[in-house]
This record gives structure tokens, sequence and C-alpha cells, in this order.
């Protein structure tokens, strides 16, 4: 079972994140970097099967911003069709846009309750590892 990789700085959203995709029922493993260099790091590391299918990536990131790790994954040929979902609280029109521009799969704005959390990862969970189609030389599910 690939894991999902959070992208994300924050402690308290890195705890509020396990415990809602826990109460989402998610059973995939959780892989955590702290920074946009972590995160290329950890992309570029291991083997095809081992490296996350789903991507949480966080815009506001020291060391290399979300939209940089972005652009960096649709550069790069054997990640090309990961799926990245930007989960940041900006709901502003600019970072938006330079995301679809840059390549993500989907924008989402995190909730600020953990029920509502729960909720959107239940969604997630659903849609990007049973109704979603991946191709078949890349399928590591």
């Amino acid at each position: 079972m690939s894991p999902i990789l959070l992208v994300e700085d924050d402690e308290n959203d890195v705890f509020f994140f396990k415990l809602a995709a826990k109460k989402a029922g998610i059973e995939r493993p959780i892989i955590i970097a702290g920074d946009g260099l972590q995160a290329k790091s950890c992309l570029e590391a291991g083997e095809v099967n081992q490296r996350p299918s789903l991507v949480f990536l966080d815009l506001k990131l020291p060391k290399m911003s979300g939209v940089e790790v972005l652009q960096w994954v649709r550069s790069q040929r054997a990640l090309a069709t990961m799926v990245i979902v930007i989960l940041t609280s900006s709901e502003a029109d600019k970072d938006i846009r330079a995301c679809y521009e840059g390549g993500a799969n989907s924008y989402l704005v995190k909730p600020s309750k953990t029920e509502e959390l729960v909720h959107l990862l239940k969604m997630a969970d659903q849609y990007w590892f049973n109704a979603n189609r991946i191709p078949s030389l890349l399928a590591r599910l």
C-alpha cells in the first residue's frame, strides 16, 4: 500500500491531519516532510513502488515553497502522474492560479475544524484511491 506524503511545517497541522486521517479510516502510512527540501528528497529517494501516490502540499514552507516543490515535481518525468493536492490556508486567487498553472491536481483550503478535515480526507481517499485511474505502469496501489 503506497504511502501519503504530507508536506507541512506546522506541527499542529501535522497532528490534526494524522488525527483526521485516523478518524477517516485511512490506513495508508503517512510520511511527513517538514519543508520543501525534505519533500524533494523524499520524492527523489527510493523505489517507484515505495513513493507516495498522493501528496498533500502546503504552500508556505521553509527552504522551498510549495509552488517550487510543485514545479520541481512536474519537471520530473518519473513523477509526472503523481497526484498533488494543495492543502493550505490561503484562499488568494493568485495562489490558486499559480498552483493550477504549476500542475496541481486539486486545491483545498485547510478547514478550521477537525471534523471538517475528517470529511475532506474521506472524500480525498474515496476519489484519489478508488474512483481515480492512473496509468497501469505507474499504478502502485
